[in-house]
């Protein structure tokens, strides 16, 4: 079937909207990415677009995303545009490559920036103790929100917490032991047995993330940082306290629950090599 060159990228957004829309296969999220590439993107003649457009218009436009935002905005882009090819409005798909930025790291806090916050957090009278403890134990032991909303008081051992399993993303159940000042906390008493410890917080990731943005934005404010640091960023940053301590890349694996150790070699720039230590030896 010979292409029709008149179809533009607006045409083949609409046409995927339609199909998607008629299958209810269409989420909330994914209209709003099919709108956001169609603003892009429309104006042009499907067999006029170049991988070089869309990657000039992601460093242009999203750099300030996370990596797999992009990723799936990329995903979004190529179904319309394989869509089209299947309907004969496009002679090939043209190549796609992910930007430079995508393996760059995400942003931390340092260790005096810790101690601050966590000074702030449990000193403060409008935080909260679990709260405050929340704060803590997403620091102190790399969990992600769905894993902090779901600890109940037999994952809080007098060694260490166990975070379970929660999504794909995670290698396995995984086994933290306590520093300092998570032992200190946890003694202070955390709910018992199978009770959610954190419910007084939150019953639901999505409203435990709500809330612990609101309490990392205050405290964030009160000790002078001004990057835009997430809650999410929080792992990263119990990754960054690691490293500073000279961990292996390997245990730093298992700490994490990643399931490939590429996922976790994104933050070597953290390790302290023991490569001099170790050749001065030979």
């Amino acid at each position: 079937m010979k292409p029709e060159p008149e179809r533009t990228f607006a045409d083949a957004a609409r046409a995927y909207h339609r199909s998607k829309h008629i299958e209810r296969r269409l989420t909330k999220h994914g209209e709003n990415v099919i709108r956001l590439w169609e603003d892009e993107l429309g104006h042009l003649e499907l067999n006029q677009l170049r991988g070089e457009h869309v990657e000039n218009m992601i460093v242009r436009l999203f750099s300030h995303l996370k990596p797999n935002t992009i990723s799936r905005y990329l995903t979004v882009l190529l179904a319309i545009l394989n869509d089209a090819y299947k309907r004969g409005w496009l002679i090939r798909v043209p190549h796609i490559k992910k930007p430079k930025f995508f393996d760059e790291r995400d942003e931390h806090l340092t260790e005096l920036e810790v101690e601050g916050l966590l000074e702030w957090a449990f000193k403060d009278s409008g935080v909260a103790f679990l709260e405050a403890a929340a704060l803590l134990v997403l620091i102190h032991t790399g969990a992600r929100v769905n894993e902090l909303c779901g600890l109940v008081g037999r994952n809080f051992m007098d060694d260490g917490v166990m975070i379970q399993k929660k999504a794909g993303k995670t290698r396995d159940t995984r086994f933290i032991p306590y520093s300092a000042r998570m032992l200190t906390t946890y003694k202070s008493g955390f709910a018992k047995g199978d009770a959610r410890v954190f419910t007084m917080v939150a019953r639901h990731p999505k409203g435990m993330s709500n809330r612990m943005a609101e309490v990392l934005a205050a405290g964030l404010k009160v000790i002078g940082v001004t990057r835009h640091v997430r809650v999410h960023d929080l792992r990263h940053t119990f990754a960054y306290l690691c490293g500073c301590k000279g961990i292996d890349i390997g245990d730093l694996q298992l700490l994490m629950g990643h399931a490939n150790i590429s996922m976790t070699m994104r933050y070597r720039g953290f390790i302290k090599s023991r490569a001099v230590s170790v050749l001065s030896k030979l």
